[in-house]
């Protein structure tokens, strides 16, 4: 489907659903539509030059029914979100929810092992599309890619979710997150890799802002939520409509947030990962978080 771009007077078409504010604050490009995954445009999202790199139809349909049939069918965890964020339910735990000390770490590497097994179950007999993901980039990137590494183990990647009501805008960030200080080491960015394997016919669009807000500035306008009342904002600069089987990877450092529509039935599953970026000379590294 193509739907018409508005922006400073100027028209144009894209191969998927993408709004553009008229009054936005632009990079050179809104979003990059590509048939598979180039370290150029990684280092474009990267560095902010662009909002988002998508690729349509990267999880065939088919697959797609079959692992959100199943992941419906699956005891899914609640997140231990704050009153005021949305309800979500996925496959995983994040790394920032275990401790330093080795015993509290333990249940994180429990758990990881059982939502490894469910994914698995998910997606068998088709091919994970987050490892996927992986084998490619590391085709694609010169120092390839991995799974960040731990001393009790390699961490979890591939996050299923069902989100159920409306998020908060938000900024994910490794360093802000209390137990992600291990991720951190020689963090310069990071990438969040999105699969959409079910998608409502109203709502489920990505928003962006197109601001700059230091940590300080974040925190107030948070205050004691997980993320900052849409009152306090203006309009999002771009919305991204995804289709079925579309990976979108972006910078979650920049403000965003899903749209989730009350009065609809279906559900917007997704399975999502982030990506540490740490130099071009480096691996880029899978993990999960709940972030995203």
């Amino acid at each position: 489907m193509s739907v018409s771009i508005a922006t400073r007077g100027i028209s144009s078409f894209q191969p998927a659903g993408l709004f553009v504010n008229a009054g936005a604050r632009f990079y050179s490009q809104c979003a990059v539509f590509r048939q598979s995954v180039q370290s150029e445009d990684l280092l474009n999202v990267i560095n902010r030059q662009c909002f988002a790199l998508i690729v349509p139809k990267y999880c065939e349909k088919h697959v797609c029914d079959f692992a959100s049939n199943k992941i419906k069918q699956l005891r899914l965890d609640e997140y231990d979100n704050p009153q005021e964020a949305s309800e979500m339910n996925g496959l995983c735990m994040a790394y920032f929810e275990s401790k330093k000390d080795k015993e509290e770490f333990e249940p994180y590497c429990e758990h990881k092992s059982r939502s490894m097994d469910k994914l698995e179950v998910s997606f068998y007999p088709f091919k994970n599309p987050i490892d996927k993901l992986k084998q490619e980039l590391n085709n694609a990137w010169l120092s390839g890619s991995n799974t960040l590494n731990f001393e009790n183990g390699d961490a979890f990647t591939g996050v299923a979710t069902v989100i159920n009501s409306q998020p908060l805008p938000h900024i994910d960030n490794i360093i802000s997150n209390k137990g992600d200080k291990r991720a951190a080491h020689d963090y310069i960015a990071m990438l969040a890799a999105k699969i959409y394997l079910k998608v409502p016919k109203i709502g489920g669009e990505l928003c962006f802002w197109d601001l700059t807000l230091d940590d300080k500035e974040y925190d107030k306008m948070c205050g004691d939520s997980d993320g900052i009342d849409p009152k306090k904002l203006p309009p999002p600069d771009i919305e991204i409509k995804p289709s079925q089987g579309d990976l979108i990877l972006f910078n979650p450092q920049k403000l965003h947030m899903v749209k989730i529509h009350s009065d609809c039935s279906d559900k917007l599953i997704c399975y999502s990962s982030f990506i540490k970026y740490a130099g071009q000379d480096k691996p880029l590294s899978f993990w999960n978080s709940k972030g995203l």
